[in-house]
């Protein structure tokens, strides 16, 4: 699902075909029947897979409530004291909430209900959906950054006309140095964060035994490199 999801949107630079990845196939592969992401500031519906007007009303009154805990928290699962309104909701069901977070405001909220499975949702399932949510994020990032350097790309182009002919090969020089840098920074950044998220993936599994279970001294270093890994992507945001 991970490795699908990061193929998929490698050269995508448009929100709303972002989101579009996000397909009801996908929901169920996160073993879920139903899901919905949400903007933010707004609350408007950005996806919506099996949940009814009703039940969208019912989220948005509860995300508009805790708006600054949001700002906060990583996750919000049924289990948890501060889903209690919610709950009400979604009686006898279960649902995990993750903020998507760019350039470390929140962006949208992304809520899964309804497990297709019996059993109670994994610490594991969690932790991989709250790395989905946050490549998500690193996404808009880039994404933001690519309608930057567009804008800024434009700017430049009406302050060339406005030059006189003396300073056209300097203007155009300028151009060629600004566009190096912006493919520089948007290039290290993303060939960075995505091999990172794969890493954090599979070592969050294997720390949480999700492929069997591991040798205790295995298991401490298997900590230490997703300990690490939390930290290389600190540095590189």
């Amino acid at each position: 699902l991970l490795k699908n999801l990061i193929l998929s949107s490698l050269h995508i630079l448009d929100k709303e075909r972002l989101f579009a990845q996000i397909t009801e196939t996908t929901i169920q592969q996160f073993g879920f029947t139903k899901g919905m992401i949400l903007h933010f500031d707004n609350l408007e519906t950005l996806l919506n897979s099996g949940f009814d007007s009703k039940e969208i009303e019912s989220v948005q009154r509860y995300l508009l409530a805790r708006k600054n805990i949001l700002k906060t928290t990583y996750l919000i699962s049924s289990d948890l004291e501060v889903a209690r309104d919610l709950k009400q909701s979604f009686p006898q069901r279960e649902f995990i909430l993750v903020p998507i977070r760019a350039r470390s405001q929140v962006y949208g909220i992304f809520l899964l209900c309804d497990p297709l499975s019996s059993q109670p949702v994994s610490r594991a399932e969690k932790e991989i959906f709250s790395i989905v949510c946050m490549y998500l994020g690193q996404c808009l990032d880039n994404i933001t950054l690519f309608e930057e350097i567009y804008q800024a790309k434009d700017e430049l182009e009406k302050k060339i006309k406005e030059r006189t002919n003396e300073l056209v090969e300097t203007l155009r020089r300028i151009e060629t140095v600004s566009r190096m840098k912006s493919d520089f920074i948007s290039s290290v950044s993303h060939e960075l964060r995505t091999p990172l998220t794969s890493v954090k993936g599979f070592s969050s599994l294997l720390v949480n035994e999700k492929f069997g279970r591991i040798p205790a001294e295995a298991k401490i270093r298997l900590q230490k490199i997703d300990e690490n890994v939390d930290k290389l992507v600190e540095m590189v945001n």
